[in-house]
């Protein structure tokens, strides 16, 4: 453990690409199993956390630095002091590539990454590496959400993060976002190929159906003519309220910051699947459904 507390050490740029921390994690690695929250399977994912793509660069990471000790599970607390350097590495990186290909505001691939910030640093950490909860143990953070990583505390006091088989096989893909604009220096326009999302639309369908249907709802929402942002809130929040009703609580209340955050985050991750697009012409904004619409097809559960 003590070579990979010296390796964690604050990297530029260059020393963080030599080190290869984005590169596809080798057969080596062994996944672990998850702790699924089946209290939570129904609801759908905090609207703040408007991207996935940030996930799979810390489950790259995550990934060779397994490889690197020869472990199932590494210390959380110096895996996250890593994430929080290579953090804003990454989003300079993927700022650069945006330069490159022109990308429109709702397009940049860095949204969601942090800023040589402290606090933003904190938020990613957060939101996208995870910590333990407590008072039940549970994961946080969208990591455990989508039971990629499982996080547990040891007899000693320490607290472990490891990688999951799905999480795994999601960091092996390839990735538009990482090996070609990160590594590469190559101009990207989409974050994900198909095989991505794909493979991301069947977990949440199979993991966390919540958020599979509200993703769905919001899709079908837009291809059925709800095309502003207006329309779309209003729709978002007739779909929390009859949940709410229903037992399927994402706050204590439906309130109007509720709605906002909630329709922020569904439209957000939605064009960063391929699944809508975000048309502006001066300050109005229209969506429509693209070419991976498809794959977010409502159909009945058992």
């Amino acid at each position: 453990m003590e070579a990979a507390s010296t390796k964690n050490r604050v990297l530029t740029k260059n020393q963080f690409l030599e080190r290869r921390l984005l590169s596809p994690p080798s057969s080596n690695v062994k996944p672990i199993g998850a702790h699924l929250n089946e209290a939570t399977r129904e609801v759908p994912l905090w609207g703040q956390v408007n991207r996935f793509a940030p996930a799979k660069t810390v489950l790259r990471i995550l990934g060779n630095e397994l490889d690197e000790v020869c472990q199932s599970r590494i210390e959380l607390k110096k895996f996250s002091s890593l994430i929080a350097n290579s953090g804003p590495l990454i989003r300079a990186r993927l700022e650069e590539a945006e330069k490159r290909g022109k990308l429109r505001r709702g397009q940049q691939l860095s949204a969601g990454f942090p800023k040589q910030e402290p606090n933003s640093q904190k938020r990613f950490i957060t939101q996208y590496v995870g910590r333990l909860r407590a008072i039940d143990n549970r994961v946080e953070g969208i990591q455990g959400d989508l039971a990629f990583v499982d996080i547990e505390e040891e007899t000693d006091g320490s607290v472990m993060i490891g990688i999951t088989d799905q999480g795994l096989r999601f960091a092996r893909m390839e990735s538009p976002m990482i090996d070609k604009a990160i590594l590469q220096n190559q101009a990207v326009t989409n974050p994900f190929c198909d095989e991505e999302v794909t493979f991301l639309v069947d977990h949440l369908r199979e993991i966390r159906p919540g958020e599979f249907d509200f993703l769905s709802f919001v899709m079908q929402a837009i291809a059925s003519g709800s095309d502003t942002p207006a329309l779309v809130k209003d729709d978002v929040q007739r779909f929390l309220k009859q949940k709410h009703e229903a037992g399927v609580k994402i706050a204590n209340e439906v309130t109007d910051s509720v709605v906002r955050t909630m329709t922020a985050g569904a439209t957000s991750k939605l064009t960063e699947l391929g699944c809508i697009t975000i048309t502006r012409v001066g300050r109005k904004s229209t969506y429509s459904a693209s070419g991976r619409s498809n794959l977010l097809r409502r159909v009945e559960r058992e």
